[in-house]
């Protein structure tokens, strides 16, 4: 490209004052301000435009600023102009992710995993698969050339929990199985080698992998719920503002009820009901439900006659709801009283599922047995 004499300083001007905008907008859509945050942006785009005009290399950060751009819309409720904005992104780099450029790849599988998003809350869950699925590709890719990148191999997991939560909109729930278990392994290795932040994602892909299994009409194994538990339960220590309630425990925050189920004919299976307010995160009702009967072992210890806790029947209410501020990007949500609220995909499914709860030594848990710990 032929610049004038003056193209390189007047390049270094443009490259500054873009960058200047675009951090200025990054930090005030940090505070909270999306109005200055949308204005600085849209400065940043137009002086990176003049820049790539002198430069190619400067779409680059021409990409970045967009992508920028389109999240803040997105966050505004321009849902349509961010589609539009993320859609050039996508268009900017697919030539260089071609020829192997690695930052570009990953803005265009960005770009592509936000316009999924977008999608979905509009409800157009067909071409949100679409553009997941170019997302995933361009993932696998990136773990094929660094097979030995954990960051990799979790984006790529994200990407797979995303679209099986798509795939269930869909109704495709052998495909969205398929694509949970892959993301469950992902997550058990990182964690394996240290990252533990992904705790609550891999809880949470777990719980939509029960949930799934439940609308086929399979029952989730004791050792795939037991895992998703454990896993919420060390994420909450982690972290404990991913509580519904952090101020109280598990326990003081639900409202748990025991009764037979059916007809009461059947006394060793009883039903489990859980409350509090309108949604309560799976993991933590079937928490729940461990620290009540933990408490009813211990509340009669003084009793001389002791009852055994047979299987436990747990039935909820579910739904699949979208939630940006979390790694897994979906939560699996019991809903627990009179709600009008529709989930991410209104869509409402059922979860039974069947527990035998034993102490810590593997025997049955009795009522009354002040040495039982129900697990």
């Amino acid at each position: 490209m032929m610049m004038s004499s003056n193209s390189p300083d007047e390049l270094s001007d443009l490259s500054k004052r873009a960058l200047l905008a675009l951090h200025g907008s990054l930090e005030s859509r940090k505070e909270g301000d999306l109005d200055r945050a949308l204005a600085l942006c849209q400065q940043s785009v137009q002086v990176y435009r003049a820049a790539a005009k002198l430069d190619g290399q400067e779409k680059i950060g021409l990409a970045r600023a967009l992508m920028v751009l389109g999240e803040i819309l997105s966050a505004l409720g321009s849902s349509e102009e961010a589609l539009d904005v993320l859609s050039e992104v996508v268009d900017l780099n697919m030539d260089s992710s071609a020829r192997g450029v690695r930052e570009s790849q990953i803005l265009a599988a960005a770009a592509l995993e936000k316009c999924a998003e977008i999608l979905a809350d509009l409800g157009r869950a067909a071409e949100a698969s679409e553009s997941i699925t170019r997302a995933i590709d361009l993932r696998r890719h990136f773990v094929s050339e660094r097979p030995e990148s954990s960051r990799a191999i979790v984006a790529l997991a994200r990407s797979l929990n995303d679209r099986a939560m798509i795939f269930a909109a869909l109704d495709h729930s052998e495909e969205s199985i398929l694509d949970l278990e892959e993301a469950i392994r992902a997550y058990r290795a990182a964690i394996a080698q240290g990252a533990r932040e992904l705790e609550s994602a891999l809880s949470r892909a777990l719980q939509a992998r029960i949930a799934i299994l439940s609308y086929l009409g399979d029952e989730a194994s004791y050792e795939l719920v037991s895992e998703s538990v454990n896993a919420y339960r060390r994420a909450v220590r982690l972290n404990p503002s991913i509580m519904v309630d952090p101020g109280s425990s598990i326990a003081q925050g639900t409202v748990v009820e025991i009764r037979p189920a059916g007809d009461g004919q059947d006394i060793e299976k009883r039903r489990v009901r859980v409350m509090q307010g309108n949604y309560v995160e799976l993991a933590e009702a079937i928490d729940a439900v461990r620290s009540t009967l933990t408490a009813a072992a211990y509340a009669t210890r003084e009793s001389s006659v002791r009852f055994e806790v047979g299987p436990v029947e747990l039935e909820f209410a579910v739904e699949l709801q979208r939630d940006a501020g979390s790694t897994a990007g979906v939560r699996v949500m019991v809903i627990t009283g009179a709600n009008d609220q529709e989930g991410r995909y209104g869509q409402v499914n059922r979860i039974k599922l069947t527990i035998t709860p034993t102490n810590q030594s593997g025997r049955p848990l009795l009522i009354g047995d002040v040495a039982s710990d129900a697990r």
